[in-house]
């Protein structure tokens, strides 16, 4: 409990603010994957980081959550660039009022890494994601479904 406690101390998010500034300085894009705004690790990601994205299911528990963590970074100083919808076409799913992504829905049974998969709708989605946050061009084409394909 005690390590619990440490890790999740005021001096611990410190320590996590420096990494995140010196590994920065050493690479292009360093990206953090962190849980909502509820810890003091959580606030010195989304602090630290340049750009911050929200991701939250595309479904009515999303839908419920996204005002509540936009708030929270608003609160923190540190606002959401953009918001990603996944599980976007699953069985419970809803629209996500404004997503500047969404990402379909992927089922259990599907090859991975899917992104590898040009045809597949997860590819050309994640690389407008990356371009879109990333503020990078990839250089990537994706070919378009045509009106015979439909």
């Amino acid at each position: 409990f005690e390590r619990l406690a440490r890790a999740k101390s005021a001096e611990s998010a410190q320590t996590l603010e420096r990494a995140i500034e010196e590994v920065a300085g050493r690479f292009d894009h360093v990206l953090l994957d962190v849980p909502p705004i509820a810890s003091n690790q959580a606030v010195a990601a989304a602090t630290t980081a340049q750009r911050r994205a929200l991701v939250v299911p595309a479904s009515r528990r999303g839908g419920d959550l996204l005002p509540r963590q936009q708030g929270r970074l608003r609160d923190i100083g540190a606002p959401a660039t953009a918001v990603v919808a996944t599980r976007v076409h699953g069985d419970d799913s809803e629209p996500v009022e404004d997503a500047a992504h969404t990402v379909p829905h992927i089922g259990a049974g599907a090859p991975r890494p899917l992104t590898t998969d040009p045809n597949s709708d997860v590819a050309p989605t994640v690389a407008a994601m990356a371009e879109d946050l990333l503020d990078v061009d990839l250089g990537l084409t994706f070919e378009d479904d045509g009106l015979f394909s439909r």
